[in-house]
């Protein structure tokens, strides 16, 4: 290898003369390559020049010695070392070193065995262990270095000493300079032979540096790389753990049993938890977060598939409120070949209240286009598209018959048609946005219509298309061609319509019809010159400036709105006008027409009030049949209690005012139910100071604090035949309306006493007959009413509270339950000094025995009972109570279950069914079991009012009836009444 240097970069040449740029050098080390290389290169003529001087010298030696043999030796081994050196380059490293070093182990044997020349024995002997050892380098060339070098050492001390003898005296020729002379020269030549024929040292150096750099290199670039990429790695661990950590998604781990590994904040957050330690401390498993169905099918398609995409599900906040997710879930297997779960989800409970909220937006608007009173229409190169009901109305088609079939031009009146055509095209175009006009139209029939449209331009299916709506405006028209072919007729029209007409122009009215003057209370010349805007009501005018000013751009989808007015004499009254334009002496006026809607606004009210009525009716109808099962239960296990207890008993006294309770609350579960129905009502002997006394702990948290209750009761019995429960919401709403005239407390009295009501009384009032009666008042200190409100007191719907806070039912219902006892009612009040309520209900003489609920007397039997009840508590009730007194009992949970029940069973006596049940109610089970045996007698028990039941077609006298809360020994004679009673 021959290096040298051009233009600062190191080339080699190998043995066939190709070159080759020596790289991962730095500048330092491809100096020094070139200067051994240069260095190496004048080694080859010193080495010749050194060579010829110990050939000469030698053949000089040997001719005075007579060494013949050392003579051709040294001539043999000085050729053989010129042709080596000369074709040094082309000849194998390892041939040429074996033949310099045996030419020099020659010379080694020659001079120690025939010569007896120590010198040139051991300078020869130390070249060959030095070079062979630089050649086979490592430890074994260094081992032959110092072997050899101690060798030679050891033999050139022992030859010099004596101790070594040879045949020729060694001293000798030490002494002879030749000898060292030759013995140096070819020390010289065989160490520059050596050093080119091999390339030893040449070689080796630049081996060395190359190898040493390499190698550093190489583990400077291994250990960068390490280095980067452990760096990669902790940039990559540090990306993805803050992905994970900052996802705004979910992401969880979970294993194969369904248990979670690990969440990350969003997850923890989108289930109502602050961190992932929270969450995984609070919820176990998967399952514990998801209903136990969703999380089966969930389960078993992510088993089948592997892998789950898009799935939406319904999972639990920690609230327990529900949630919807969208869940991206993969099976995977770790580095141990376990199976885990990994995936995302994503919170879409916005979004699917979103969609629902857009599909009832959708639904609301579709029925405002297909139920409006507009015909709607959309044009699409120029054929129907789409055309609500009133459009094809208007054209006397069906919807059928226009779309797709009926081009515009075919509707449209033909000397119409150019302006429509080129609106259409200018719509299309882009050059019109919108536009508004008046054409006539052609109908089915060949009518020839007025129509007024609106319409813009859309996009229909990617494609330019035209949408407007088409009003009809025949009658319009010909309304306003008959005003201008008669004034006469027109302003005969006008003047007796019982709609009020006005011309406005310049905000003054210019004119008004009779019935405008009506509606207002002004006179014509009192009106006339006047600002509309002195008529409209303050908080309005703002809206109405709004409308005018809409009407007047031509806008008339606002040509139509309700206003206040007031009238000249300071009443308030709702006006519902429509306004157009029209010209008046020659320039743009207001044309309005006005109609007095107060009554109907006022009529629309209380519909509305009393439709929230019927609601709450409804609403207490279905709470007091649950009710009446849970009294059921409750009075008929009493009842079973106080039976199997002494009357000595402690809890026999538990048991009765248990029972006690129980019945007053059925009773005013009855009450509610005939309020909120209007169902008859049940009138008994009652004792009215009894029932104050029984409602004043309820009627003082009526009532605030800053009130005041005193009862002031007679303490005579005073016994009346009324409905207690009635009795009660008498209180509750005459104590509630006290409540309320006294905002800032006051005080209320309720007084009780006997009185006897006598002519003057009937002359005073008007009203009355002579009696013995009971007098209940309630007084309160509050704002009291003027004369035009009292008069007003019991009218239904009529209230004095603002829009929110009553219904004006209140004093109306406590007349009517007032009339209901045959009795009268009287009011006292004025402004500031409060109001007093006078309830007179007839007094009766009777006696009031106190309930008691006892089983004597109650007969069993032996027949066999089908119970077809869906209220499980109810139902038990019954059948404990049949079986104790001796009935066999065969259970149905509904109406299909009773057909199936009886069917399966023979010689059942009777059949209780619940009159509403699910799946098939009690009237529809009754003629099912009817069609198998006509014989079989029935008992229908419901906690439903009785039009409830009628209208599950159960009539009145058809069947036996019992109404819950069933009582047990009610329940207990009325079966077997039935079961005894003879066909």
């Amino acid at each position: 290898m021959i290096l040298f240097k051009n233009n600062s970069i190191l080339y080699s040449k190998n043995s066939r003369g190709d070159l080759n740029e020596i790289t991962g050098f730095d500048d330092t080390q491809k100096e020094l390559s070139i200067f051994l290389t240069q260095l190496f290169d004048t080694l080859f003529p010193v080495g010749i020049f050194f060579g010829g001087i110990a050939l000469t010298a030698s053949i000089y030696r040997s001719i005075h010695y007579g060494w013949y043999f050392t003579l051709f030796l040294n001539v043999g081994m000085y050729l053989v070392s010129v042709v080596i050196l000369i074709f040094r380059r082309y000849l194998p490293s390892i041939f040429m070193f074996l033949v310099m070093i045996g030419l020099i182990s020659i010379e080694v044997i020659h001079s120690f065995l025939y010569r007896g020349v120590a010198s040139a024995g051991m300078m020869n002997l130390a070249i060959v262990c030095i070079f062979t050892g630089i050649f086979i380098g490592k430890k074994a060339g260094i081992f032959a270095v110092v072997v050899g070098a101690f060798f030679a050492l050891f033999c050139g001390i022992g030859f010099s000493v004596g101790a070594l003898k040879m045949s020729i005296d060694i001293n000798d020729h030490l002494l002879i300079s030749l000898t060292w002379f030759i013995d140096i020269s070819l020390f010289i030549m065989y160490v520059i032979c050596l050093i080119l024929t091999v390339n030893g040292m040449q070689r080796q150096i630049i081996k060395s540096l190359y190898e040493s750099k390499e190698t550093a290199s190489h583990l400077k670039t291994e250990i960068e790389m390490r280095k980067q990429i452990e760096c990669e790695l902790r940039d990559s661990e540090e990306k993805y753990r803050s992905i994970f950590t900052n996802a705004a998604m979910g992401i969880f781990q979970s294993n194969s049993e369904g248990q979670y590994l690990n969440v990350n904040p969003a997850y923890a957050k989108l289930h109502g938890f602050d961190s992932p330690e929270e969450f995984l401390t609070h919820i176990a498993d998967v399952e514990s977060c998801i209903s136990h169905e969703d999380y089966r099918q969930f389960s078993q398609f992510l088993d089948t598939e592997g892998i789950v995409e898009g799935y939406e599900l319904q999972k639990y906040h920690r609230t327990r409120d529900k949630i919807w997710v969208l869940a991206n879930v993969r099976r995977v297997l770790d580095k141990n070949g376990q199976t885990f779960y990994e995936g995302t989800v994503q919170n879409i409970t916005d979004r699917k209240r979103a969609e629902e909220a857009l599909r009832e937006s959708e639904g609301k608007f579709r029925d405002l286009v297909e139920k409006s009173l507009v015909g709607v229409y959309l044009v699409q190169d120029d054929i129907f598209k789409y055309v609500n009901l009133k459009f094809a109305e208007i054209l006397s088609y069906t919807v059928d018959e226009i779309l797709d079939k009926v081009m515009v031009q075919q509707v449209i009146f033909p000397e119409d048609w150019p302006m429509v055509d080129e609106n259409i095209r200018k719509r299309i175009s882009g050059e019109l946005e919108s536009c508004h006009y008046e054409i006539r139209i052609v109908t089915k029939n060949k009518q020839v219509r007025n129509v007024e449209t609106y319409s813009s331009v859309t996009k229909y299916k990617g494609k330019p298309a035209v949408i407007g709506t088409l009003l009809d405006i025949t009658e319009r028209k010909h309304i306003e061609q008959a005003l201008l072919e008669s004034e006469a007729k027109y302003r005969t029209v006008v003047e007796n319509s019982l709609i009020g007409f006005c011309i406005v122009r310049n905000d003054i009215f210019q004119f008004v019809n009779q019935r405008f003057c009506e509606i207002t209370g002004y006179g014509y010349d009192e009106i006339v010159t006047t600002n509309y805007m002195d008529l409209v009501h303050p908080d309005d005018r703002i809206k109405m400036l709004e409308h005018i000013h809409k009407c007047l751009h031509g806008d008339k989808s606002e040509s139509e709105h309700n206003f206040r007015a007031i009238r000249k004499d300071g009443e308030v009254i709702i006006i519902k006008a429509f306004c157009s334009l029209l010209i008046y002496g020659g320039s743009m006026a207001l044309f309005g027409t006005f109609m007095d809607v107060t009554q109907e606004k006022t009529l629309e009210s209380q519909l509305r009030q009393a439709q929230k009525m019927e609601a709450v009716g409804t609403l207490a109808g279905g709470i007091a049949h649950d009710f009446n099962n849970i009294l059921t239960a409750l009075i008929g296990y009493g009842m079973l209690l106080q039976a199997r207890t002494e009357p000595t008993d402690r809890s026999r006294l538990y048991a009765d005012q248990i029972l006690s309770a129980s019945h007053k609350c059925a009773n005013l579960t009855q009450s509610l139910l005939a309020f909120s129905r209007k169902s008859p009502i049940s009138l008994k002997p009652v004792e009215l100071n009894a029932i104050i006394r029984g409602t004043e702990k309820l009627l003082r948290r009526l009532i605030t604090e800053d009130i005041t209750l005193e009862t002031h009761l007679s303490e005579r019995d005073m016994i009346v035949l009324a409905d207690s429960s009635q009795i009660d919401q008498i209180l509750f709403n005459l104590i509630t309306n006290a409540r309320d005239a006294m905002p800032r407390g006051g005080k209320l009295t309720i007084r009780s006493k006997q009185v006897s009501l006598d002519n003057n009384f009937i002359l005073d009032h008007g009203f009355g007959e002579a009696g013995c009666y009971v007098l209940l008042s309630v007084e309160d200190t509050g704002t009291g009413m003027d004369a035009k409100t009292l008069e007003k007191s019991f009218d239904p719907f009529f209230t004095t509270k603002d829009m929110g806070k009553g219904t004006g039912l209140g004093l109306a219902t406590v007349y009517g339950i007032v009339k209901q006892h045959n009795g009268y009612i009287t009011v006292d009040s004025e402004p500031a000094k409060g109001t007093s309520f006078h309830i007179y209900l007839p007094a009766i003489k009777a006696t009031i025995k106190e309930e008691c609920f006892s089983t004597a007397d109650i007969h069993g039997g032996r027949e066999t009972i089908l119970i077809a009840e869906d209220n499980e508590e109810v139902r038990h009730f019954i059948k404990e109570i049949l079986i104790q007194y001796g009935y066999t009992v065969v259970e149905a949970v509904d109406g299909e279950d009773a057909v199936a029940k009886f069917q399966s069973h023979q010689g059942i006596d009777l059949v209780i069914l619940d009159a509403v049940m699910p799946k098939l109610n009690g009237k529809d089970a009754y003629d099912i079991i009817q069609s198998f045996q006509s014989t079989t007698r029935f008992l229908f028990i419901s906690g439903y009012m009785r039009n409830i039941i009628l209208d599950k077609g159960i009539r009145e006298n058809e069947c036996d009836f019992l109404k819950k809360p069933l009582l047990p020994n009610q329940l207990l004679k009325m079966i077997r009444g039935i079961l005894d009673r003879k066909e």
